[in-house]
């Protein structure tokens, strides 16, 4: 038998030794990998518990807001400031009902601005728009530029249209 040869034992533990510092090394960048993962894990949930706080404190600001505007608007129209909230939540409807209705009326033809343009209140059970964004042709070729629209909020519809023929 011959003896181990001096050159293959050190060969051979030369590559145990490689493959243990491999294995090592490769232990730790998956450790670091998650280190880094559990990291940006916690950096998004801060991130989005920053935004979720953000977005309660923008909600309960523009709650108060309204609620001061709903006040100020029951005052000036002599109404509940309830109905004064309902109003405003109703807005937007009674704008859109409004603007279809005034459309449909049309005799011979309308045009319409790029930006709405009306001024508005609430009487109550009702919101009344005076708009000038919407004009209606007259039968000379001419253009109308005033509406007044009564909305009713209970019943969700549009009670009358007068046009402005004055302009």
């Amino acid at each position: 038998m011959n003896a181990p040869n001096g050159n293959g034992f050190i060969l051979g533990i030369i590559i145990v030794a490689g493959v243990f510092l491999f294995m090592v090394h490769s232990c730790e960048d998956q450790a670091q990998q998650t280190e880094v993962s559990q990291q940006e894990q916690t950096d998004e949930q801060k991130q989005q518990a920053e935004e979720a706080a953000k977005d309660k404190a923008d909600k309960e600001a523009q709650s108060l807001e309204d609620a001061k505007t709903d006040k100020a608007n029951s005052a000036r129209w002599n109404i509940t400031v309830e109905q004064a909230r309902t109003a405003r939540e109703s807005l937007d409807d009674a704008y859109a009902s409004c603007v279809v209705e005034l459309k449909n009326s049309a005799k011979y033809d309308y045009k319409s601005d790029w930006m709405p343009n009306y001024s508005w209140f609430s009487d109550g059970p009702g919101i009344i728009i005076h708009g000038r964004d919407v004009h209606l042709q007259n039968s000379f070729g001419a253009y109308a530029g005033g509406y007044i629209c009564k909305y009713n909020i209970a019943k969700k519809e549009v009670l009358n249209v007068i046009v402005d023929t004055e302009e």
